[in-house]
């Protein structure tokens, strides 16, 4: 079988940068070490497709898992500017049931300073249910460049709304 070996460690990084919020890195740390996964995946088939809007946004379809692990698709924003992993819409988290962990401050694209309550959950990415962190912001779903991370973003733009949003492994 043709693939690579993969453990998700994103959690383990993003609670070692924020050990500064004690409880919050505690739960992260063995959040981490539980829901590590060793994965042999085959490459070739794993890529995710999108689409473009009318106004040349990239999006993808992803199906996100609730508390009661029923999955609902949803479609997302790729924004190239957002380093969160993703944000939701508050109304999306609460029918999610994903619990509250923390509240942070985060700065917006036009430069103001916002609180807004991270949230923890899963969605399903590259054929991985994956534990994430999102946001409650808005009323677009996001996806930002931490969930990005070993993933390659191939945009094919012919026109608007005509053209191709590839997401690969690298």
């Amino acid at each position: 079988m043709t693939g690579k070996w993969e453990i998700d460690t994103g959690k383990f990084l993003r609670s070692y940068a924020n050990d500064s919020h004690g409880d919050v890195f505690t739960h992260f740390v063995l959040a981490s070490l539980l829901q590590a996964m060793w994965v042999v995946r085959d490459d070739s088939s794993v890529m995710l497709l999108g689409k473009l809007s009318d106004k040349l946004a990239p999006f993808l379809e992803l199906s996100i898992l609730s508390t009661d692990s029923t999955s609902r698709q949803h479609s997302f924003l790729v924004d190239t500017g957002c380093t969160l992993e993703m944000v939701l819409p508050a109304v999306i988290l609460a029918e999610l049931g994903w619990p509250v962990i923390e509240t942070m401050e985060i700065q917006q694209a036009d430069g103001s300073r916002v609180a807004v309550d991270l949230h923890e959950g899963s969605v399903v990415f590259g054929e991985l249910a994956r534990p994430v962190l999102a946001a409650a912001l808005g009323t677009q779903p996001i996806i930002g460049m931490e969930l990005l991370q070993g993933w390659q973003l191939c945009l094919d733009i012919i026109a608007p709304g005509e053209g191709e949003v590839r997401l690969q492994p690298l």
